[in-house]
């Protein structure tokens, strides 16, 4: 008979059957957050976002919306989501991350061609405005956020401005006033 594989397995079954240990296990985070139209979205364990709560969730009102499609299995995925977590607490309450797992949700990751993982997509007033593809550095991610969040305060100011409500680009396309060598303009 093997007694450490024994012993070890009647450790699990006491601890299984202890409430304090279970509770802690199995707690989950909840956080509530408004959407677009007001109703909540409450996040469970571990941020986890089904599919049917992502449309909601992505459209969450004066809030920048970081949502990372992931795997367990996946290594990379495994590094890039402390830093994920780590950048998105930084913003405090300006940020809100969500998770979906891709094993769970196929056809949203197909509907949104995720093709790669890890594949984080930042969402501003419910349109994609960036998007993380891969592990990347901590610097990098945090980069991304700010830009988000630079272009969600650009917006709230120009609206308590009294000014119209879409706010004017960061990014202005570059006028084309130079020639390859060997073209001539007509």
């Amino acid at each position: 008979m093997n007694y450490p594989l024994l012993c070890s397995a009647a450790l699990m079954l006491t601890l299984a059957g202890c409430e304090k240990i279970q509770q802690a296990l199995h707690s989950s985070k909840s956080e509530d957050v408004a959407a677009a139209d007001g109703s909540p979205v409450t996040l469970g364990e571990g941020h986890e976002l089904s599919p049917e709560d992502f449309e909601n969730f992505k459209a969450t009102a004066g809030k920048v919306v970081v949502v990372d499609f992931y795997a367990d299995w996946c290594g990379p995925c495994r590094n890039l989501g402390p830093k994920l977590e780590k950048v998105t607490a930084e913003f405090g309450d300006k940020v809100v991350m969500g998770k979906v797992n891709v094993d769970n949700a196929r056809s949203l990751a197909s509907r949104l061609g995720v093709s790669g993982i890890p594949d984080v997509r930042i969402f501003v007033g419910g349109a994609q405005t960036d998007q993380i593809i891969g592990d990347q550095a901590e610097t990098a991610v945090r980069q991304k956020v700010q830009l988000a969040v630079a272009a969600l305060d650009a917006a709230a100011s120009a609206a308590g401005e009294g000014g119209d409500k879409s706010a004017e680009p960061i990014i202005q396309p570059m006028k084309k006033d130079w020639m390859p060598e060997g073209m001539e303009r007509r």
